[in-house]
């Protein structure tokens, strides 16, 4: 029954789990500017989180300036939602329109406050791509970009109390004739 379970409870995730995201653009598609700007600002706030998690002996002011020396090379963009050159044209105009000094200071902020007291990265990312840089003003993006750990782990208990009805709903409609697997004792589940 347990192997049933799992395999089942597998099979929702994939399907229910998938990420919805947006299709990537070819080149020769047209491609709304303001749209692209914030995907951009998101992108590099995204890239710069990615490589501040990764450990090192480095101090946070070192790594930031480390990773911001290159955010905008090609190889950081393989999976978002535009075409790799376009996101890098992008995040150049983004880099090239923002006040260093002003995005320096408020990640060194962000990054040298323990995780624990570390607010939510979309506060980063309003800050940033909302305030500062304007890019993301009247975005859905900044809205639905991230789910938190706490809409994750309600999400996720939703779903399990959704398989578990669906499963009790299958054993009543089988009239308890179910058959349930006998593992042997050496099978893992």
């Amino acid at each position: 029954m347990k192997l049933i379970v799992l395999i089942t409870l597998g099979l929702v995730v994939s399907v229910f789990g998938q990420p919805g995201g947006k299709p990537i653009f070819s080149a020769k598609d047209d491609v709304d500017e303001r749209d692209l700007a914030c995907a951009a600002c998101l992108a590099v706030i995204d890239i710069v989180d990615t490589a501040m998690e990764k450990k090192s002996f480095d101090g946070v002011e070192s790594r930031l300036y480390e990773v911001m020396e290159s955010i905008c090379d090609q190889k950081n963009f393989p999976a978002y939602d535009f075409i790799p050159p376009k996101m890098v044209d992008a995040c150049k105009k983004f880099v090239g329109n923002i006040d260093d000094e002003e995005l320096m200071t408020l990640l060194q902020r962000y990054y040298s406050a323990s995780e624990e007291k570390r607010p939510e990265r979309r506060r980063l990312e309003r800050k940033i791509c909302v305030n500062i840089s304007g890019d993301c003003v009247g975005s859905k993006r900044v809205e639905v970009h991230k789910k938190s750990y706490a809409e994750k782990v309600a999400e996720a208990a939703e779903m399990d109390e959704k398989f578990d009805v669906d499963v009790d709903d299958l054993i009543k409609q089988q009239g308890g004739k179910v058959r349930q697997p006998h593992p042997k004792k050496n099978d893992e589940l």
